[in-house]
């Protein structure tokens, strides 16, 4: 039975009420919640056969050292008060710095809005998995639940030696940086955000090689985009009693070490395995929450390990990806992107090129000069979510039939939109009959089409355009050649963060685009991290009109700003 001491700094605190509220939902469900004043001498004598104690950081953070102290096995909880103006972010970085800081397990951090201080509060764990909370209610729920899953766990212990590591893996190492610092232009390993000036350049997530002398793996806190040799760690052996061995330079190894270790141990077709915070929705999700650097963390994955699981989910944690061979990675993420799964938070994710009212995109701004009769039958193709759709029935437009290859992205147009699509795609035609469209139209899909697919895309447009149709699509202008671009994009209204880490590798002919979003939705109670990968090609408008023009259509183009819009007609229509 677990045992629960909560503790209050004063009898008028301010969030008194919602440790009082987290006391009795913990007693409702069997453990033993014990509701005590702030005194050390007492605090630390019944800490004795507690597991776990909740306390506010800022008023009480020396009372809970002196209680790790002297109970090392108890499980700290922190209680982070925010300010009225705090953002959703804010409460985020802040509250897991303040974890870092007090070394806390798990951090309560409370957003007030009105007289209810507890109206809505983030629970952050560890290793940044974030559980958000609307009513006081859900948030003593939800407390409770993930409390349940972090006591009690055999926590492993390091036996680190210095020196460096061994020559004999000098090629291994050269591989795992080279490896990690290409992954980490994917945006896999999203940084700590904590104000602790101990942890420059902090990431998540870790890179794992088998080697002959044992597990290479990134170094605790370690930096993925500009990785050394003393970013990396060796693990020689992994005890009965969790004692992990370590040799590095003087880092210690992830905490996710000794589970990195067992499934290299357990698998050995598998060569690398890569940890990243985000969830892969073709991957296998596994019951139970665990805590990293325990000896629950194996247990959790072992029967999916065991099983052959290539890619596995570990809730409010994040993914492993079990490879045979490095070049597998790509193809995974490609696989696992918003465009096939997880279509519900695509407009979230890309919200920044989504058009509105005052913004509408190059394609919108070229269909509204156009002359385009309102019965004229008009096809969106690659409707994606349906925004595009909506956009041309605001122009009147009352005919108007939307496709996409992806039935992810289809099942939310046809819920926006309330009637149903087709499965279509520009390389692929056929069930549309000739002539059927007076308009079609493709929102920045185009650049996805691969160089060598232009002249059969081409002559499928033609094929469905009424001889006095036209074709309206449009794309990026062309983007300088470079290594790599990255940004990232804040977004935060109704109760709802988005936050993105974008990465763009750019060449002459083409961009390998990645993003990991992250998004805490109040409104339904849910944090999500989804990975975007996806490859578009910047085609010449030279080589476009070429192609058009054996399809018997004339292409007019149209700068506007960073984009461009093009439209296809009959040459000479």
């Amino acid at each position: 039975m677990i045992k629960l001491l909560v503790v209050l700094p004063t009898e008028d605190y301010r969030h008194g009420h919602v440790l009082r509220r987290l006391a009795e939902e913990a007693s409702a469900s069997g453990m033993v919640a014990e509701v005590r004043m702030q005194d050390a001498a007492a605090l630390v004598e019944c800490s004795e056969d507690a597991q776990a104690l909740i306390a506010d950081v800022e008023l009480s953070g020396d009372l809970m050292r002196q209680v790790k102290a002297a109970n090392p096995s108890v499980t700290l909880i922190g209680v982070h008060g925010c300010n009225d103006a705090t953002t959703i972010a804010a409460a985020m970085d802040d509250g897991y710095s303040s974890l870092l800081k007090h070394r806390c397990t798990m951090m309560l951090a409370l957003l007030p809005r009105g007289a209810d201080s507890a109206d809505r509060s983030l629970l952050i764990t560890g290793e940044r998995g974030i559980v958000p909370s609307k009513g006081l209610d859900t948030t003593a729920r939800s407390f409770v639940d993930l409390l349940t899953s972090r006591v009690g766990q055999q926590h492993n212990r390091t036996e680190l030696t210095l020196g460096g590591l061994p020559g004999s893996i000098d090629g291994d190492l050269a591989e795992a940086i080279r490896h990690t610092r290409e992954w980490a232009k994917w945006s896999l390993f999203p940084k700590y955000e904590a104000r602790d000036p101990k942890y420059p350049g902090a990431e998540f997530g870790f890179v794992a090689k088998r080697t002959a002398a044992g597990t290479l793996i990134t170094a605790r806190a370690s930096n993925k985009e500009r990785p050394g040799p003393d970013d990396f760690a060796l693990i020689t052996a992994v005890d009965e009693d969790g004692t992990v061995h370590v040799s590095s330079a003087g880092r210690k190894a992830s905490l996710n070490a000794p589970l990195a270790h067992r499934i290299l141990q357990e698998r050995r077709d598998i060569n690398y395995v890569v940890h990243s915070h985000v969830f892969l929705p073709e991957g296998v999700t596994v019951p139970a929450v665990s805590t990293p650097g325990t000896t629950d963390d194996w247990n959790a994955v072992a029967q999916a390990v065991q099983s052959g699981a290539q890619v596995i989910n570990q809730p409010h944690h994040g993914t492993l990806i079990l490879l045979e061979h490095h070049q597998q990675l790509l193809p995974i993420l490609m696989a696992n992107g918003l465009y096939r799964h997880n279509s519900e938070f695509y407009d979230h994710a890309y919200a920044r090129f989504q058009a509105t009212v005052d913004k509408p995109t190059s394609l919108e701004r070229t269909i509204n000069q156009m002359a385009i009769p309102l019965n004229a039958s008009v096809l969106d193709l690659c409707c994606g979510t349906g925004a595009s759709t909506l956009a041309l029935q605001a122009f009147g437009l009352n005919k108007i039939d939307f496709a996409d290859r992806s039935t992810s992205m289809l099942a939310v147009a046809e819920s926006r939109l309330g009637r149903k699509g087709g499965v279509a795609e520009l390389e692929d035609l056929s069930d549309i009959p000739s002539g059927a469209y007076d308009l079609v139209t493709v929102r920045q899909a185009f650049a996805y089409v691969r160089p060598e697919d232009l002249g059969r895309v081409a002559k499928n447009i033609a094929r469905i355009l009424t001889l006095s149709g036209r074709f309206v699509f449009n794309g990026f202008a062309k983007i300088a050649a470079g290594s790599s671009k990255a940004r990232d994009i804040e977004t935060e209204r109704e109760n709802v963060l988005v936050r993105t880490r974008e990465n763009n590798q750019i060449t002459d002919e083409a961009v390998l685009h990645t993003q990991r979003t992250e998004i805490v939705d109040f409104n339904t109670g849910r944090w999500d991290a989804v990975l975007d990968v996806n490859h578009f090609y910047q085609h010449a408008p030279e080589r476009l009109r070429e192609e058009f023009e054996a399809a018997g259509l004339s292409l007019e183009s149209y700068h506007q700003g960073n984009s461009i819009c093009y439209v296809a007609s009959r040459s000479g229509e």
